[in-house]
């Protein structure tokens, strides 16, 4: 077999770009400009190493963050799509990991797609800790194209950092989750939370029998902020069914200065279950809570300067 540097590095991991010998074949006919960029990042095709070979295009996603955009090139069979995102536009990001099952999405104010969803994009999350590196590098253009420069964000009023059990003994990984970000970001500060809690059907003809045998439940979520960003720490998915342990931690972001209207969701197939949406332009974030949670309280009130809708 043909041997290249390409199938030689190839591995389940995101690497980053530092050189055009670095850039994977399917992208070369790209305009890149390494000079300027600020990270750089090879997605792999989610493939075993064993069932690879040097002929085959091994990258999914080739991710630039450039000085004023971030660009997604993504395969398309022989081919690549393009997507760009100006930071000025980005008004959510989110990542999330579910055991090796890694997740970016990047919402757009101007994104045709359903609640204005840009990019998403899956990786191994043996590689999140680069990843979360390019999400910061994301929050900070972005913030800085949204803010008149010499104008400082308003800087929330905190409230106690969590407990280690204060969601209960089955999200103590999402409470250590938001120990380690206020660690590794000193204005990070917790705002609200709210427990998992069981949630009833609110419709069909086997209901009651259904709320037993599979119970559903609205998972715990921790809110917090900091100066110009409102964030949320949660599971991946905000309702599952059965008992099955959950092992997913997500992390979204919502830019304050992009947020254009808070509003209140209906949620018609639980009850005792309310919901805000948060929308940026075409951008689209909702997050649901139980019903007279604090949590829901939190994001109007960090949120107060949008005006509802």
């Amino acid at each position: 077999m043909r041997r290249t540097a390409e199938f030689d590095a190839f591995g389940p991991w995101v690497l980053p770009v530092e050189s055009p010998k670095d850039v994977p074949r399917l992208y070369r006919s790209h305009p890149l400009d390494l000079g300027t960029a600020r990270l750089v990042l090879k997605v792999p095709r989610p493939m075993s190493r064993r069932d690879a070979n040097s002929d085959m295009d091994l990258y999914d996603h080739l991710l630039v963050a450039g000085a004023d955009t971030l660009t997604v090139l993504s395969r398309r069979g022989d081919a690549y799509q393009s997507v760009e995102v100006p930071y000025r536009r980005i008004a959510a990001l989110q990542t999330s990991v579910e055991l090796l099952e890694g997740l970016l999405v990047v919402h757009d104010v101007e994104g045709p797609a359903p609640a204005g969803v840009a990019v998403r994009v899956r990786y191994n999350g043996v590689s999140h800790d680069l990843m979360t590196r390019l999400v910061r590098i994301l929050r900070s253009a972005a913030l800085a194209t949204a803010r008149p420069a010499g104008v400082p964000a308003s800087r929330p009023s905190a409230g106690e950092l969590l407990g280690l059990r204060d969601l209960g003994d089955a999200d103590v990984a999402l409470v250590t989750a938001v120990h380690e970000l206020a660690e590794a970001e000193p204005s990070f500060v917790t705002l609200a939370s709210h427990r998992r809690t069981s949630v009833r059907r609110a419709a069909g003809p086997l209901r009651g029998l259904l709320d037993v045998l599979r119970p559903v439940t609205l998972h715990a979520a921790v809110v917090c902020a900091d100066p110009g960003e409102l964030q949320v720490l949660h599971r991946r998915q905000w309702f599952t069914t059965g008992k099955k342990p959950v092992h997913s931690l997500a992390r979204t972001v919502v830019l304050m200065p992009m947020v254009t209207a808070v509003d209140p969701q209906p949620v018609s197939r639980y009850t005792g279950v309310e919901c805000v949406r948060i929308t940026s332009g075409r951008a689209v974030v909702e997050v649901p809570f139980p019903e007279g949670a604090e949590t829901g309280s939190a994001i109007r009130g960090a949120l107060g300067g949008a005006r509802a809708g």
